[in-house]
């Protein structure tokens, strides 16, 4: 649906980039679930976010979490030298 956009929250402006954004519109003061009939809920608390969808809508939920799943993999780093260094 929406695009992760740019809200105004306690008059600081934020990116919203967590992936369950982008099945709700944002409004001002909060956001509304178009599925559910364009229900408006206050703040955007990204955690109440995620559990409507979980308990709502399971068929939006599980690509969701499959992204968290991908954003939260290690990033492997090569490891140390464990060599002495050369004079």
């Amino acid at each position: 649906m929406g695009e992760p956009g740019t809200a105004l929250q306690r008059g600081r402006s934020r990116t919203l980039s967590h992936p369950v954004w982008q099945f709700y519109e944002v409004v001002q003061g909060g956001y509304k679930c178009p599925r559910c009939g364009g229900r408006e809920l206050v703040g955007l608390n990204t955690t109440n976010a995620v559990k409507h969808l979980k308990v709502r809508h399971e068929a939006e939920y599980a690509p969701v979490v499959q992204e968290l799943k991908h954003r939260k993999q290690p990033v492997k780093r090569a490891a140390p030298s464990t060599k002495p260094e050369e004079s």
